[in-house]
């Protein structure tokens, strides 16, 4: 999803519901725990999978800074 590419886009999220309509209940419900799990689990298999030599080079520039590998 475009602006939604790594976890470091949430912030952006919130405010831009609010902006075309969402009602706080609303927001409570898309920014609980689930979510967010599922965003943070996002962003580690992008690091997993960033990790692999052979998948490296298919990171686009823009997310490299994102990816934190430990091998």
């Amino acid at each position: 999803m475009q602006g939604l590419e790594d976890i470091a886009a949430l912030p952006v999220v919130t405010p831009r519901l609010h902006e075309v309509g969402y009602s706080r209940e609303g927001l409570e419900k898309v920014t609980s725990g689930n979510f967010l799990k599922l965003m943070r689990a996002a962003q580690a298999a992008l690091e997993r999978q960033a990790c692999r030599s052979d998948a490296a080079s298919a990171i686009p520039d823009r997310l490299r800074s994102a990816v934190r590998c430990s091998t």
